[in-house]
């Protein structure tokens, strides 16, 4: 028996779909469209305004008028409901509601404790590359001197996955020192597994306690800091996301 197929040429319009936005909020409330829509209408402060679709549990779909208002959201993630993480992605083509995985999300994150003579774009991708996939670097030096005391990159996070306090770096007179990892914006982090997506008051985990110092916790308010203002043009993409 032939499979039912539809023979006739259907219509597809790409350009009417380039400016939409998919994201969904890590909660286990649910949030109506109207909730989310009056949120984030007062967080972008948009002029030509926007659309909200609900999908289904808590992950919508956001439709823009203005092509630079919606690349200003894209580059500005992550966003936040109620200090909630809302996981905002592009479409992309062709794309249906289902295909669409939550479980990664880009942010900053910053390289902290590096000595200066290892301060270059090239360890900074090295090192980003252990927390998760680098799409963006900064070059840490401008006109050939430094401008920030860390590094930073935009690395692609699982959300299933604790997230990397840090990691011991050889040094080539033979000792080692600890390089902290600060990640930009986080939301709904747990203190005690390093997830995102609920916060301590609810965990069942067994606190994570320190690498370098076993009587401290490894996470807490030292783990997220406030965005960095971005020198564009020291931004350097590493790949497309």
């Amino acid at each position: 028996m032939e499979d039912p197929k539809i023979s006739d040429p259907l219509i597809w319009k790409e350009e009417e779909v380039e400016k939409v936005l998919v994201g969904k909020v890590l909660s286990p409330k649910t949030y109506s469209r109207s909730a989310i829509e009056q949120i984030l209408q007062k967080a972008w402060n948009l002029e030509s305004g926007f659309n909200v679709i609900e999908i289904t549990g808590n992950a919508f779909m956001f439709c823009f008028s203005d092509e630079v208002e919606y690349h200003r959201i894209l580059r500005s993630r992550p966003w936040s409901v109620n200090g909630l993480l809302l996981n905002l992605m592009e479409r992309g083509k062709y794309k249906l509601c289902e295909d669409f995985n939550f479980s990664l999300c880009p942010i900053w994150i910053q390289i902290h404790n590096v000595p200066m003579e290892a301060m270059y774009l090239e360890n900074a991708i090295r090192i980003g590359g252990y927390v998760g996939e680098v799409v963006l670097a900064e070059e840490p030096r401008y006109s050939g001197r430094l401008f920030r005391t860390f590094l930073r990159v935009r690395v692609v996070l699982d959300l299933r996955k604790a997230l990397p306090s840090g990691f011991w770096m050889s040094k080539p007179d033979g000792g080692r020192n600890w390089i902290s990892i600060r990640y930009e914006k986080l939301q709904n982090f747990c203190y005690n597994c390093g997830k995102i997506g609920h916060d301590s008051r609810v965990c069942k985990l067994e606190k994570l306690m320190s690498i370098v110092n076993s009587g401290e916790a490894r996470y807490g308010s030292w783990t997220t800091t406030s965005q960095s203002r971005c020198q564009e043009e020291l931004i350097v993409a590493v790949k497309e996301g």
